[in-house]
């Protein structure tokens, strides 16, 4: 039977899983490739061993089964069933615990005993499992390269090289990843480390004796000798290794190879210590170091190329190679410095900041995981973007503000160019719709937890600056908010301006225009975009113009019929009239139009806002029903009906400069 299973080969294959196949059933898989499946593993107990993905080389069946069984500390074996009675090929972990001997035999039981050794060849007091932790992933999601060491101090004080100095030195065994069967977590690294511990920290004692025939003995079960008084005066107790009988006509005879306790042989382990001589050793340098790297800057990130390392120059062969990114130069490469893994030899850098130095080195690593040496160094220098190289529809020459028609957006996930989140969450509070005024593009506000600002630009204090955008609500309690902020030196706000939306008919595009002076300390502004109302009253917002201005009218903003009029104040409407309004005409003067009623005489109807307040006290004269009337605006933007009518007082004809 053991040389069918030699003799007849596994075919070329995966096996394993990601997430890791007992043992036992890839062992199983193993013999159905073959298509010895009559040999099926009896397994009484589970290995509690997992294997990962692997490519099965073309091998014998018995080989392929004992190095994924001894890979793991276990053994593919003929051994008699005992539920059966009958042989069976058995994947058996040895009772590496086990001190209770199935038999003792007296002095006067054994004969012949051929040899009573001990030796140290094969001890071994410490045990270092290296593999790749699949349960915790590098920054390129590779699998972390970890150590697994247990080490039996008592045996290496016992057995280990003592220096001069007193020091007891371990005697080792190695087992790399490329011996070990496809470990691939902490637990099992552990499991196999012990096991090894166990069967090769002891100084095992040999024995050959002879006893009368004793057929129900099995490899592995434990027996005692009894002491003779010569050999030695303490029991022994130890693991058969070898059974031989010897039947004549005239007698029946077993002969015993006795060692150690249970285990798997030592010679077994040592085969796959990776120390160079009885086991191929897995290289930790890694391949040698890329080289010839050359930059292409590009707007916001750089291509760069390298040559391959030359294989033939010593290192392992590449399999991939990481992207480091710094800011200094001579920079530390670690996980925070990785910017991206590839197989080939280009990287196509995005999302640097123009103007920002940046410093860059490659470096291979093997299929294993391990790195090498990391290339010289380069410096990254991402340009500016030029006109020659903006999109199609992106206009810089109405707006002071960059992408002020939201048509560059190059990250999908990100606002469009030039614009920034301030509050919120891009693609939930705020996203790009196809709804566009003008291009192809506009922004929806969505939720009112969202704001979105253009980038900064330069101002003047007391400069006049006109805000023109195309905007549309989804119904009249969208809420859009646009506000002006002006901000300092140090880029810190010091102001705002609120020109409000009026007029905007439901899903209708229309406008939002006025003038808005910068105050006093400014040097930057910027368009803010947010919203008042409910989540899910959408808004859209297109075409933002921010310009500096000579003649720019603005449209009439209507003073709030709820909650802009006072003290009984309110819009006279009749035959197609409109309330108290007011706008800034290009020269900077304000002008007031129509009616209100509802009033007494000699007090404040409406506020105007800040923009829109005379430098001191003005008088008007104005019309009414009652005759004649007369109107004070204050510094403060108060708006004084001194003398009027309650049925109607006309405001048209008022005009002031504005402070």
């Amino acid at each position: 039977m053991g040389g069918v299973l030699q003799d007849v080969w596994v075919p070329e294959g995966t096996y394993g899983s990601d997430t890791g196949t007992p043992l036992e059933t890839v062992c199983n898989q193993l013999l159905v490739a073959a298509q010895l499946s009559d040999f099926a593993l009896y397994t009484p107990e589970a290995s509690l061993q997992l294997l990962g993905k692997y490519k099965q080389e073309r091998q014998p069946s018995m080989d392929a089964l004992s190095s994924r069984a001894l890979g793991r500390g276990w053994e593919v074996r003929w051994k008699l069933r005992p539920d059966t009675g009958d042989w069976g090929f058995w994947l058996w972990g040895p009772d590496r615990a086990g001190t209770t001997p199935v038999w003792t035999y007296g002095p006067g039981d054994y004969q012949y005993l051929g040899e009573f050794t001990t030796s140290l060849e094969n001890v071994r007091t410490r045990v270092e499992v290296t593999y790749s932790d699949e349960e915790d992933l590098d920054a390129a999601g590779q699998p972390k390269r970890k150590t697994v060491t247990r080490e039996d101090t008592d045996a290496t004080d016992r057995y280990g090289y003592r220096t001069s100095g007193g020091v007891a030195l371990p005697r080792t065994m190695w087992l790399s990843e490329a011996t070990t069967g496809g470990i691939r977590t902490h637990d099992e690294a552990v499991r196999l480390a012990e096991a090894g511990l166990a069967d090769l920290s002891t100084c095992d004692v040999g024995a050959s004796v002879e006893v009368r025939f004793h057929p129900g003995l099995e490899l592995a079960d434990l027996v005692q000798l009894a002491p003779n008084g010569y050999h030695f005066t303490t029991p022994q107790v130890l693991a058969v290794r070898q059974v031989t009988h010897t039947l004549t006509s005239t007698d029946a005879k077993t002969r015993l190879a006795l060692k150690g306790k249970p285990s798997i042989g030592a010679r077994q382990w040592l085969n796959r210590n990776a120390d160079g001589y009885t086991a191929p050793t897995v290289a930790f340098t890694g391949p040698a170091a890329p080289s010839a790297l050359s930059v292409t800057s590009s707007v916001t990130g750089a291509v760069l190329l390298f040559t391959a390392p030359n294989v033939t120059s010593g290192g392992s062969v590449p399999e991939e190679y990481e992207l480091h990114v710094g800011t200094s130069p001579g920079f530390t490469l670690s996980a925070a410095t990785l910017r991206a893994v590839s197989s080939s030899t280009r990287f196509d850098l995005t999302g640097l900041a123009a103007g920002v130095p940046y410093y860059a080195r490659v470096r291979s690593r093997d299929r294993k995981g391990n790195v090498g040496p990391a290339s010289d160094e380069v410096a990254l220098t991402p340009r500016y973007v030029e006109p020659r190289l903006l999109q199609p529809l992106v206009s810089l020459s109405q707006s002071l503000l960059l992408n002020s028609d939201f048509e560059a957006a190059n990250d999908a996930g990100a606002p469009p160019d030039a614009w920034t989140m301030a509050a919120g969450v891009w693609g939930t509070d705020i996203a790009l719709s196809s709804d566009a005024y003008t291009g192809s593009r506009s922004v929806v506000l969505v939720n009112n937890g969202g704001a979105l600002v253009s980038g900064a630009v330069s101002v003047r204090p007391g400069g006049r600056y006109s805000i023109d955008m195309a905007a549309k609500v989804a119904g009249t309690f969208s809420g859009l908010l646009v506000n002006v902020e002006w901000l300092n030196a140090s880029l810190t706000t010091i102001d705002s301006s609120n020109p409000q939306p009026s007029n905007l008919a439901a899903n209708t595009w229309g406008y939002v225009r006025t003038v808005v002076v910068a105050p006093t300390g400014a040097r930057y502004a910027r368009v803010r975009l947010s919203k008042l109302n409910g989540n899910g009253a959408l808004a859209w917002v297109d075409s933002v113009v921010f310009a500096q201005v000579d003649s720019v009218e603005e449209s009439p903003t209507l003073v709030p019929t709820v909650t802009g009029y006072l003290n009984g104040w309110t819009a006279y409407t009749s035959n197609g009239r409109q309330g108290a309004s007011y706008y800034r005409d290009g020269s900077g003067r304000v002008h007031l139009e129509g009616m209100i009623r509802g009033g007494v005489g000699n007090t404040v109807a409406f506020n105007l806002p800040r923009d829109y307040r005379p430098p001191a006290t003005r008088d008007f004269a104005i019309v009414s029903n009652d005759g004649p009337g007369y109107v004070e605006i204050l510094g403060n933007g108060d708006v004084r009906i001194v003398t009027g009518s309650a049925t109607w007082t006309s405001l048209c004809g008022i005009s002031f400069r504005a402070v």
